[in-house]
């Protein structure tokens, strides 16, 4: 879990740094350099961390649409709050599909760097070699 907030600590580095002109300011820009990474597609999920929380995209000023706007008048709340609900669990089962794929793809990496494939593991009923320390260091036994 560590090296993920690492990653996410120098992601966020990164993007504070292209976007502040004053090095001192960067505590006024970590909420947009925050908004702009919820907002990315993310690779491991498969949609932007905002998409999965929320089941939308962000709303960006400069990107909405006249036919976005619909009037609170327009629209059957139950009817919203239904297909809000699908689109919710329809979303977070989608990126649960593309983290597994992605630990998958981790794992194959990882045995064939590894090469766990060759590697022969004890199973039950096999003798194996006990090292024991007590007789090394002259300790006694429990």
């Amino acid at each position: 879990m560590n090296g993920a907030v690492e990653r996410f600590n120098r992601t966020i580095q990164t993007v504070l740094k292209k976007i502040t002109i004053i090095p001192a300011e960067w505590d006024e820009k970590l909420p947009y350099a925050v908004f702009a990474y919820n907002s990315c597609r993310h690779e491991a999920t498969g949609e932007s961390p905002h998409f999965i929380m929320y089941g939308r995209d962000a709303r960006i000023p400069l990107k909405t649409d006249l036919e976005e706007q619909v009037g609170r008048y327009q629209v059957d709340v139950d009817e919203y709050k239904y297909r809000h609900a699908e689109q919710m669990n329809f979303a977070q089962a989608e990126a649960r599909k593309q983290v597994e794929r992605e630990q998958d793809g981790a794992k194959k990496w990882f045995d064939k760097k590894n090469k766990v494939a060759e590697r022969k593991f004890p199973v039950v009923g096999d003798r194996i070699l006990v090292k024991i320390l007590s007789i090394q260091y002259s300790c006694r036994l429990p």
